[in-house]
Order: structure tokens, then sequence, then C-alpha cells
């Protein structure tokens, strides 16, 4: 889209946020404990770290153990009970690294 002169290249945002993989979702910027926690709250269930398979992506190794799920309801849990959940400091420093690259497209 740069090359056909679509979008400026100012507007791209580099996948090396948070040292994430090239393929990493929305949810990867989370710390794995904290979206297993807010997954276990959607769902009813008590999943660890341990009993998921090996993989870069949190949602694709959930996926693996437990089968497709709607995101966007462990999206909506977070949404609506956000004053009562906590999250590590991982995860809230990969969310402010984003929002700083986000600031600084909009800067030119």
């Amino acid at each position: 889209m740069v090359e056909r002169g679509l979008l400026s290249s100012n507007r791209l945002i580099p996948t090396s946020i948070a040292a994430l993989s090239s393929n990493a979702d929305i949810e990867d910027l989370f710390d794995e404990d904290d979206y297993l926690n807010l997954y276990n709250k959607t769902f009813a269930a008590s999943l660890t770290k341990s009993d998921l398979p090996p993989g870069d992506r949190i949602v694709k190794r959930l996926e693996n153990q437990q089968g497709e799920f709607v995101h966007g309801e462990v999206a909506e849990t977070l949404l609506r009970g956000y004053s009562d959940i906590t999250m590590t400091d991982a995860t809230l420093d990969r969310f402010a690294e984003l929002i700083d690259v986000l600031n600084q497209t909009l800067g030119t």
C-alpha cells in the first residue's frame, strides 16, 4: 500500500512492539497469566499456562487445547469488569508501548 501511494509509511506500526512475533494478535499484548485469568473468568474455566500446548500466540494455544472460542467474549469480560481486574506490569507496559507507537503515527 505504501508503494502504491495508498498509505504513508509513517502510519505503519512495527511488529516489534513488546518483542511480539510477527503473527501476534492484540491478545498477545497481555501477559499470558493475565489473558488466562480473563479467559477463565469468561468461560468459568481454571486453565494455567502449563495446561496449554507450546506456542507463541495465546489464542492459538487456547484453541488448540479447548477449541475455538469467541475472542470478543473475553474482551467483553474486560470491558464490563475492568475496575475489578488487575493486570501485571508486563501487560500494562506492552499496552503503553503500543499507545506510544500509535501516538507517533499521529504526530506527522
